[in-house]
């Protein structure tokens, strides 16, 4: 799912909130309200977080911002059935996702981000941890993704642990594990 299906979905959320009942699970009148709230919100931060620069304060104060808010629609609507809807729980699935790697990055691996971003190398400028976690969705790209989950050929580890040591591979390697349940299918023997 990428940023343009968050967007649909923020879309469908608001227009499907006014008849947002099913089977004795009713969503009240502010339920209705917030939901397309919701909606909009998400339409706003999928747009914004294409281009977010997380060095910019202000853009990552509202980052935050807008990752807390949509965590608190998801937790507060969940009862509505349109918020149990296959492609609405795994477009909140991925904004939690997307603002856990952004804030690892920006909180805990900043100091090794940028030595990576000093050395230029390319397996780091050319791999995105977000697209693993929306490919691996794919049964039949579980393996493919496996084979280049940190980096291509997994390069990852030699980078970073040559560049800010092995506790930051460690940190990152961790990080990201803990955010895809299908990496456990992956092999990553003498990898990591």
């Amino acid at each position: 799912m990428n940023f343009l299906n968050l967007v649909l979905i923020g879309t469908i959320l608001v227009a499907g909130a006014h008849g947002a009942s099913v089977a004795g699970k009713v969503c009240s009148e502010a339920d209705k309200m917030m939901a397309a709230s919701c909606g909009l919100r998400l339409i706003d931060f999928a747009g914004k977080a294409q281009h977010l620069d997380v060095e910019d304060d202000d853009e990552m104060a509202e980052f935050n911002r807008g990752c807390e808010a949509l965590s608190d629609c998801n937790k507060t609507l969940n009862h509505c059935p349109l918020f149990n809807d296959a492609d609405v729980v795994e477009a909140f699935g991925n904004v939690k996702t997307y603002c856990s790697i952004i804030k690892f990055v920006v909180d805990d691996f900043a100091d090794c981000e940028r030595k990576l971003d000093d050395k230029n190398l390319s397996c780091y400028e050319d791999w995105s941890p977000f697209d693993n976690y929306v490919t691996m969705k794919d049964p039949k790209k579980i393996q493919e993704v496996c084979n280049n989950f940190f980096g291509k050929g997994n390069c990852l580890k030699k980078e970073v642990t040559d560049a800010c040591g092995k506790g930051h591979w460690e940190k990152l390697k961790n990080n990201l594990l803990s955010l895809n349940e299908n990496a456990k299918k992956c092999d990553f023997t003498g990898i990591i």
